[in-house]
Order: C-alpha cells, then structure tokens, then sequence
C-alpha cells in the first residue's frame, strides 16, 4: 500500500543522499591535500545523521501523487462511465486503477458494483446466461458479497434452475444474513418448487429482518394460501397493501 510505497522511496533517496555525501567527502579530501590542509576537523563528516533528516518530504510527497493522481483519473473516468451505465468501459478503467494500486479497496468495490450492475442489465434483457458470467465475475474479485450471489440466484431461478437458485441464495445468506432479498428470493423459489411450509419460514426470516417490505409480506400471503391457511393469507395481503405494495 501507500505505506510500503513510502518507504522504498524513502530508502531510495537515503542511498542517493550517501552516495552524494561520499562524493562531497571524497572531494572535500582531495582539495585538502592539494591545499596542504591535512586538519581532519575542518574535513570530518557527520556520519551519525539520521534517515529522516535525509528525506525529502516534497521528493515523497511527490512521487506518492504521481501515483495518486494517475490512478485517481482513472478512478474518476470509471465512475463517469458507470454513470452513463457504459459498464464495459467503467470495468477496464476501474482495473487499471488496481494494477497502480492493488490495496485500493474503492476501486475494488466499484469493479464489482460494475460486474454487478452490468449482470443486472443482462438480466434486464433476458440474457441470464451472461448475467450470471458476470456475476461470477464479480464474485471471484470478491466472494463476501451477497448481492452478487442473490443476484446470480435470481438469474438461476428465472432459467429454472431451481436448485442451483437456492444454492445461490444460501450462500448469500452465509455471507450475509441480515440480506432480506436473498431470503425473499429464497422464499419465492421454495414456492415454485411447492414447497410452501420452508417458503414461509425465509419469507418471515425476511420479515423479523425488516417488516416493512411490502413485497415480501405479499410473497408470504401466498405461501400461506398454498398453505390453505386463508385467514392469514388475507392478513398478509392487507400488511402488503398497508406497506404500498400492489399487485
């Protein structure tokens, strides 16, 4: 990182400085003996100087925003491009800025915010193959984030992969169980599958997390339907109505 940065340039303008300094010493001598003056206190080097009294904060400081503003530019052009949803483009300059600096935790979380949300895109046109390539992508840069494996589930699940969909969705919930959506979208596949008691036990999971999701208490009005537990299946509904949501 930065720290390590610093301390190969403060190592590298240290041997500069001795070196200069055993020139300067070496010149000192010989015009000395030249002049007949042999009087080793007029030609002594001070040889206990400290490292840090050799170093040249400006030489850092500038060599460090050399680094700093190139990656930065970088950085900035990413997210102008993310912006513009051109995440192709975002995604190259966002990796540039971690071949400069690989401890740029920032830039790594918009690259995969951008693997993301381009996976999202795909899946926006019904290219769930793709979408879950990158989302997979997204995952190898960085496997604790479970909106990339709740993302990938719900591709699975919109190819039918049912299994492989819940197998998403608990990972998510490993890496993260507080992620209402990884158990909403664990719910509703669960309903698919007619598993409808397991369905309402993530459905309210989801609710205990947050219990003012109106989709979630909808999801749960119909597990309990399925259920035929009638009477609250209708109060479900009228929590989802009550919360905004409409069907």
């Amino acid at each position: 990182g930065i720290t390590s940065k610093i301390k190969t340039i403060k190592r590298r303008v240290f041997m500069k400085k001795i070196f200069s300094l055993t020139i300067l010493g070496l010149l000192i001598i010989l015009i000395a003996g030249l002049s007949g003056c042999a009087d080793q206190s007029e030609i002594e080097i001070d040889s206990t100087i400290e490292e840090d009294e050799l170093i040249s904060d400006e030489l850092v400081e500038e060599e460090i925003d050399g680094l700093s503003k190139e990656a930065q530019n970088y950085f900035e052009e990413g997210l102008h491009l993310h912006e513009k949803r051109l995440y192709d483009e975002a995604i190259i300059k966002f990796e540039k800025v971690l071949d400069l600096d690989p401890d740029y935790k920032e830039a790594r979380d918009k690259l995969v915010n951008s693997w993301i949300d381009k996976g999202n895109a795909l899946g926006d046109d019904e290219k769930f193959f793709e979408s879950i390539e990158a989302y997979e992508e997204a995952i190898k840069i960085d496997p604790n984030q479970a909106r990339s494996w709740t993302n990938k589930g719900w591709a699975l699940l919109r190819l039918g992969n049912y299994s492989e969909a819940i197998s998403s969705f608990d990972k998510a919930i490993e890496v993260d169980p507080n992620y209402i959506f990884a158990w909403n979208n664990k719910g509703w596949t669960l309903t698919n599958l007619g598993r409808y008691s397991e369905a309402l036990e993530s459905f309210d999971s989801a609710i205990e997390i947050d219990p003012n999701q109106g989709v979630i208490w909808y999801n749960k009005s119909i597990a309990l339907r399925r259920l035929q537990r009638f009477e609250e299946a209708q109060e479900a509904l009228e929590r989802a109505r009550e919360l905004g949501y409409s069907e």
